[in-house]
């Protein structure tokens, strides 16, 4: 079963859409800043269909296989063709990891046929699955490294903080079904570049911890505000209960990069019901 024009086009859609859903998230975060916001008591169907499709794509078995995904009332379904029963296991258990989802309706097809070659890869889907590999690695996401495939040769191009991350960065790069080749052209960053990677690791630790929160429904209702300083974290606002606080504190302590947390969180057992704004 090979994947044409046609077939790439649709993930690079997939993607599309995945990508600017996750943006507005991030975008709707950084636009209040430090501002105390409600926690979300359910996540949407197009959040839920988006974090999917994004791991269907990262999946380099199911990448390429005729596999559509719709939810509706936080049940996700499922449909489609797939070359084996392992595969459509696989799909089904996938689906089951999304967060928020209610139930999972699995109407895949099993067609006995073989899966399209890895060599038939396109210049953009190695890209993708690098891309989220590259996001995905707590050392490497912090840097600004640029990527581009031509004809399955992979070009890395930007800066790093040392010798052994520009090696993870080409080790990581060989991992990627379908390239042919790796040019690693990442170079090593000029001690003035410091302070700028410190900034940069602090944003990734806050927003690291606002999207635990995010997910965490014990936490449903609180107002938490998170501050990071060269890793040391401060935790302000208020929670419904003693339990939230200490859930909050142990997410936080939790996520890499954090070296201490002052918890200055406020217990309001009887606070009115927050209002999103």
């Amino acid at each position: 079963m090979r994947c044409d024009m046609r077939c790439d086009m649709r993930y690079v859609s997939i993607l599309t859409v995945a990508l600017v859903v996750l943006l507005a998230g991030i975008v709707g975060c950084e636009k209040r800043g430090k501002e105390e916001a409600e926690m979300p008591k359910a996540r949407s169907d197009t959040v839920m269909t988006a974090e999917l499709d994004a791991k269907m794509l990262a999946d380099s078995q199911l990448r390429g296989l005729d596999i559509v995904v719709s939810t509706k009332d936080a049940v996700i379904q499922i449909t489609g063709k797939v070359p084996s029963n392992e595969l459509k296991k696989k799909a089904e258990t996938i689906a089951g990891t999304v967060a928020g989802a209610k139930a999972i309706k699995s109407k895949l097809k099993v067609t006995g046929l073989p899966a399209a070659p890895v060599g038939d890869r396109s210049d953009s889907d190695i890209q993708i699955e690098l891309k989220a590999k590259l996001l995905a690695d707590s050392e490497l996401s912090g840097w600004a490294i640029n990527t581009e495939v031509i004809d399955g040769t992979i070009i890395m191009t930007g800066i790093v903080d040392s010798e052994n991350l520009k090696r993870k960065a080409g080790k990581l790069a060989k991992t990627v079904a379908g390239a042919k080749d790796i040019e690693n052209n990442l170079a090593i960053r000029p001690e003035e570049a410091m302070a700028r990677k410190d900034v940069a690791s602090d944003t990734a630790i806050e927003k690291k911890i606002k999207a635990k929160y995010a997910m965490e429904g014990a936490l449903r209702g609180s107002r938490i505000k998170v501050t990071v300083k060269d890793g040391s974290v401060t935790l302000t606002g208020t929670v419904g209960s003693v339990d939230q606080k200490r859930v909050a504190e142990k997410i936080a302590k939790e996520t890499e990069g954090v070296k201490q947390v002052r918890n200055d969180l406020e217990v309001k057992e009887e606070a009115e019901e927050p209002t999103g704004g």
